[in-house]
């Protein structure tokens, strides 16, 4: 299962690099991005999303998802982060997922 389960999690990764450069052709920076994201998370399935500065070139992102979300969802959709966050030069530096709790660390590359 590890061998499957990794070339899933790259799936997701390429998936997420390639809709985060059609979504950067709207937005251009990521902290415009995610503000627009928590706003939009209202209307989703989502209960609740938060956007922490942490410094000039760090962010943490937190999201509460609906109850019942599995592990593998957690991991699929941090997959999808890191390649997402690559089109702004971020990268993921610390992530946690648990149950529906998804907290996400991203710091600029130099």
């Amino acid at each position: 299962m590890g061998k499957a389960v990794n070339e899933l999690w790259s799936i997701y990764e390429k998936y997420g690099h390639q809709v985060g450069a059609l979504v950067k052709m709207e937005f251009e920076d990521l902290e415009g991005l995610l503000e627009a994201i928590s706003r939009i998370s209202r209307l989703l399935a989502v209960r609740h999303v938060e956007i922490k500065k942490l410094g000039p070139n760090s962010i943490e992102l937190m999201a509460i998802g609906p109850s019942g979300t599995t592990d593998i969802g957690n991991k699929a959709l941090l997959a999808f982060i890191r390649g997402f966050v690559t089109q702004y030069d971020y990268e993921v530096t610390s992530e946690e997922a648990r149950a529906n709790v998804l907290r996400v660390v991203l710091q600029k590359k130099a």
